[in-house]
C-alpha cells in the first residue's frame, strides 16, 4: 500500500493550531479508510485533469483536509463545544491574527494597536499577560518562521527573503534571526540542505 501525505502551512495552519483543531500530537497519524478512498479519488482526478484550474484543486484539497481534521477531533476530543475555540482574551486573539497574517508587510506595533482599536500600553500589557512575552518578540518570531520557510523551501537570495519575511533590512534580519535561532540565515540554510 502506498503511503500518502497531506501537508499545508501558512496562516491557516496557525489558525487551526490556535483553535486547537490540530495539535502536535495528532499532526502525523493514520486516517480512516474512507478518507484514504477520498484521497485516492482526488489523486485520480488530478491525474485525469492535469490542466485543471488550480483554485478548484485547492478547494478539493481543503475539503479533504477538513474531513481529516474533523475525524481527528471526533476521535481525540469528542464533539467540539461552541466556546472551546474562543481565546481567553479576544483582543490578544485579534492581535495574534494580525501578526501572523501581516508581519511580513512591515507591520509596526503602533499600526497593530490602531487596527484593533486599543491603546498601545493596553495591548502590550494584555498580550504579555496572556502570551508571556512582548508583541515585538511575537512579531520577530513570526518573521523568523517565515524566513526559515523561504530558506529551506526556496533558493531565493537572503536579501529577497529579508523583504518577504518583513524585516527592514538584511542586517536586522541577520541579528534577529541569530538571536532567535542561534544561527545566521545562511548557516541555517546550509544545515537544512
Amino acid at each position: 500500500m502506498a503511503c500518502r501525505w497531506i501537508g499545508f502551512n501558512g496562516d491557516m495552519a496557525y489558525r487551526l493550531m490556535e483553535r486547537q483543531s490540530i495539535r502536535s500530537k495528532t499532526a502525523v497519524r493514520p486516517v480512516a479508510s474512507s478518507l484514504v478512498e477520498d484521497f485516492e479519488r482526488l489523486i485520480d482526478w488530478v491525474a485525469a485533469n492535469p490542466g485543471a484550474d488550480a483554485t478548484l484543486l485547492s478547494m478539493l484539497a481543503m475539503e479533504l483536509l477538513a474531513s481529516c481534521i474533523e475525524s481527528v477531533q471526533e476521535e481525540t476530543c469528542g464533539p467540539a463545544r461552541k466556546d472551546e475555540n474562543r481565546s481567553s482574551d479576544a483582543l490578544v486573539a485579534d492581535v495574534l491574527h494580525l501578526i501572523r497574517t501581516g508581519s511580513h508587510r512591515g507591520l509596526t506595533i503602533d499600526q497593530l494597536c490602531e487596527s484593533v482599536g486599543a491603546r498601545r500600553r493596553t495591548v502590550e500589557r494584555r498580550f504579555a499577560s496572556v502570551r508571556g512575552h512582548s508583541l515585538l518578540s511575537e512579531i520577530n518570531h513570526c518573521r523568523c518562521q517565515r524566513a526559515k520557510h523561504f530558506l529551506t523551501k526556496t533558493t531565493l537570495p537572503i536579501k529577497t527573503i529579508c523583504w518577504l519575511a518583513g524585516f527592514h533590512n538584511p542586517k536586522h534580519m541577520r541579528e534577529t534571526f541569530q538571536q532567535i535561532t542561534g544561527t545566521t540565515p545562511s548557516q541555517y540554510r546550509q544545515r537544512r540542505k
